[in-house]
């Protein structure tokens, strides 16, 4: 079962880079239905054993803006796949094939 999510800050993206193979950003509010959907379509993929060092840094309400400027995010339910500290993918899959395609580019 992968790691929940956990909150975004620059120290734990920096790290996350250096120990993961894998780095998914995420942005994410509660009342967002592609958000909800893309819950466990982003569960699914990260079970599969090439994603299995996978780990989800969260975006949220309350995150800063300059964070959601550095990745030039405006809005909710965006997946970013980082692959050996590089952005390889970005989207807002709401179905399995689409979410397995963006994890595709990072494994």
């Amino acid at each position: 079962m992968p790691s929940a999510p956990a909150p975004f800050d620059m120290a734990t993206f920096e790290t996350a880079l250096r120990k993961h193979s894998v780095v998914v950003v995420e942005t994410y509010a509660n009342w967002c239905l592609p958000c909800r959907i893309q819950g466990p379509l982003l569960n699914t993929a990260r079970a599969r054993p090439k994603n299995a060092d996978s780990i989800v840094l969260r975006i949220g309400e309350k995150s800063p803006k300059p964070i959601w400027k550095r990745f030039g995010l405006k809005a909710y339910g965006v997946i970013i796949v980082f692959r050996e500290g590089r952005e390889v993918a970005r989207g807002s899959p709401t179905e399995q094939a689409d979410m397995d395609r963006l994890f595709g580019h990072a494994g």
